[in-house]
């Protein structure tokens, strides 16, 4: 790339021999052929390959966003549930079936085991050691602790079975992670770096970004480049996403729990510009590539958007608190909330690309270090690690076909309600929907057009 702010970190040796087993696919451990590109098929941009040329052309922006992305990815014990075709998205909240992440062993397998009789009771012990993840699940989760420490996640991958991102068989995408530097994000990358993909770290510190993508370099197997942009700054995002080239998924990861009111370069409050804004116009003009390749967006929010309404946005009304009664961790939760519900907005208008949103429990970060000190200190010994935090956007950026339609809620893998009071679930009107979309359409549209 010729842009100064886009530079590349070559990638180091050989996948791990143990990964490479874990790739397998197939009777005696064969790799399966490639799969098809389509609405089931596999993630591609075009030209394929690792080298993707720089288009420094702008991008123009569209309305508002849904796609059966395929490819190869991950396999584990037991099928998904429910594999429902993808479409406009229900809304989140209402009683949708439980979607899991794992993977499958087709009867035909099951049956040479045993037969078709085999296969039947095997196949109905799985469905009922299901049921019984699902209660025990929703279990933890219904009492916040459980659900969100590393006692669930847990619990979850190991009735699941879940398979290690690093196992996943990504090469020949692109995929764009905000905010690698610490945290979330350096994991995610961390569990990417040995898929083959190519991965592009967007992050506002070219000397940290710079670092981890070197730290990465030598699990790596596709090209490691790096940019650098302040997802709160939209010239700097416009400026980032003119050089980008080809995409397939986008990772929004960037972002903070601030103790102080700042305001970005264009005057908006920052946990709502780096959370937000940024995130939204960095879609709005990777919009075309992603659709072209039937591509992704994932975006980290968090649990702590539960505890937030969704804000009329209206006139003079806008996501940001004032000068008065601003306080971090309420603009924090209220930022996430906007994201989790424009996840929902954009898989509802634009079915060539696959919109999912998740949180990541409570994780052991430098995040959480920094600004929520006492919380750590009381819950250390039940925090998770960056890694069991970061696993379900890791699963999400690259697994074949994902288990759930787009707009959908995520975390350890399975989809999950976006209310749990009846406070938040009452905020959410239509009305209140289209005014943050009109908001947030209108502070990008000077970047796109």
């Amino acid at each position: 790339m010729d842009d100064d702010r886009h530079h590349l970190v070559r990638p180091g040796g050989a996948l791990p021999a143990a990964l490479r087993r874990a790739r397998r696919v197939g009777p005696r451990g064969r790799r399966g052929p490639p799969a098809p590109d389509g609405p089931c098929g596999g993630l591609s941009h075009g030209g394929g390959g690792r080298d993707h040329p720089v288009a420094h052309a702008r991008c123009p922006g569209r309305g508002p966003v849904v796609a059966h992305v395929g490819g190869r990815g991950l396999r584990g014990r037991r099928p998904a549930l429910h594999r429902a075709p993808l479409g406009p998205a229900p809304h989140a909240d209402g009683g949708e079936p439980r979607h899991v992440g794992g993977a499958g062993t087709g009867a035909h397998q099951l049956a040479a085991h045993g037969g078709v009789d085999g296969a039947r009771n095997r196949l109905r012990r799985d469905r009922v050691a299901d049921d019984v993840s699902n209660i025990v699940s929703d279990i933890l989760d219904t009492t916040v602790v459980g659900g969100f420490s590393r006692i669930g996640y847990e619990w979850r991958s190991r009735s699941r079975g879940f398979e290690p991102p690093e196992a996943l068989d990504l090469r020949g995408r692109r995929i764009v992670v905000t905010g690698p530097t610490s945290g979330l994000g350096l994991a995610t990358v961390r569990m990417l770096a040995p898929t083959g993909a190519d991965l592009v770290l967007v992050g506002r510190d070219a000397a940290r970004t710079t670092a981890a993508a070197v730290e990465i370099a030598g699990s790596a197997t596709g090209r490691v480049d790096t940019v650098t942009a302040d997802m709160s700054d939209l010239n700097a995002v416009a400026s980032a996403c003119a050089g980008m080239g080809p995409v397939d998924v986008i990772v929004h990861n960037a972002g903070a729990l601030l103790d102080s009111r700042q305001l970005s370069r264009q005057g908006i409050e920052m946990t709502v510009a780096a959370h937000v804004v940024g995130p939204h116009l960095m879609t709005r003009l990777l919009l075309p590539t992603l659709a072209r390749s039937g591509g992704r967006v994932v975006t980290v929010a968090s649990g702590g958007m539960y505890a937030a309404d969704l804000p009329r946005v209206a006139g003079d009304r806008t996501l940001e608190m004032n000068e008065v009664h601003w306080n971090g961790t309420r603009q924090y939760a209220i930022a996430k909330r906007a994201q989790v519900t424009l996840n929902e907005m954009w898989a509802a208008g634009e079915p060539a690309v696959h919109f999912a949103a998740m949180h990541p429990g409570w994780a052991d970060t430098p995040g959480v270090k920094s600004s929520l000190p006492l919380f750590r200190v009381v819950t250390r010994p039940i925090l998770r690690t960056a890694r069991q935090g970061a696993d379900t956007i890791a699963w999400l950026a690259g697994v074949e076909g994902i288990p759930a339609p787009s707009g959908s809620f995520w975390c350890d893998r399975e989809t999950r309600p976006i209310h749990k009071s009846p406070s938040t679930r009452a905020s959410d009107t239509p009305d209140r929907r289209d005014g943050l979309w009109q908001w947030v359409q209108s502070v990008t549209d000077p970047f796109v057009n």
